[in-house]
């Protein structure tokens, strides 16, 4: 377990695009609607398309309380701006679950 302190998103690039693997549970971007599959477009003033990882984590990144505009496409849908303001949010980085096969054995 982590935390870092920013709007609380896993992205991953797809063709030279930013896009939200997922939005961290409880964090400012899951509670102001981004979802998983999301274009990011733009990081405050800054074009998202091509930007580096590294420099897009930056940008993301900031002092806990301060605010960033965050510009996101549901794909299908109109770029729409998103305001967030940075927290701290965990990162948990493995998820596991108990599952139950149809003979009843816990996998």
């Amino acid at each position: 377990k982590g935390s870092i302190t920013g709007v609380g998103l896993e992205l991953s690039f797809k063709e030279e695009e930013l896009v939200v693997v997922a939005p961290a549970p409880g964090g400012p971007a899951e509670a102001a609607g981004v979802q998983a599959g999301d274009i990011i477009v733009k990081i405050g003033d800054t074009p998202a398309k091509g930007l580096p990882q590294f420099e897009a984590a930056s940008l993301l990144q900031g002092g806990e309380g301060t605010k960033l505009n965050l510009t996101v496409q549901t794909p299908g849908a109109q770029p729409r701006e998103v305001p967030l303001i940075r927290q701290k949010v965990t990162q948990i980085p493995v998820f596991s679950e108990v599952c139950s096969t149809p003979e009843d054995r816990k996998v």
